[in-house]
């Protein structure tokens, strides 16, 4: 079908961390114990690129983004409505909050 599985969500603390092998991504793997919510709670279809050594989502027949890919269409979007509630002024900054132990 054309719409994802789920829209990608709550993965951030994922970001950065190791993931080696594609075992990783698959139901029970190391990723879905990071992620800390489990995958018959929130179902991802997930893939994994081997040369990058991330996981990846699976966004419909032929699409596949990165977590980062993600969250820059996240913060486009973002920067897009405040622009609108702003009345059109331009957005020019982003604050983005790290926890510390990121």
């Amino acid at each position: 079908g054309k719409a994802p599985t789920k829209v990608p969500m709550f993965f951030h603390s994922s970001l950065g961390k190791n993931f080696t092998s594609e075992e990783d991504v698959k139901p029970g793997g190391a990723w879905w114990k990071n992620f800390g919510l489990s995958e018959t709670f929130y179902k991802y279809d997930m893939g994994y690129e081997a040369e990058r050594g991330v996981p990846t989502f699976k966004l419909g027949d032929l699409n596949e983004a990165e977590g980062e890919e993600i969250l820059a269409s996240i913060i486009s979007h973002a920067k897009a409505m405040a622009e609108e509630s702003a009345e059109g002024k331009p957005v020019k900054d982003l604050v983005v909050t790290v926890p510390s132990d990121a």
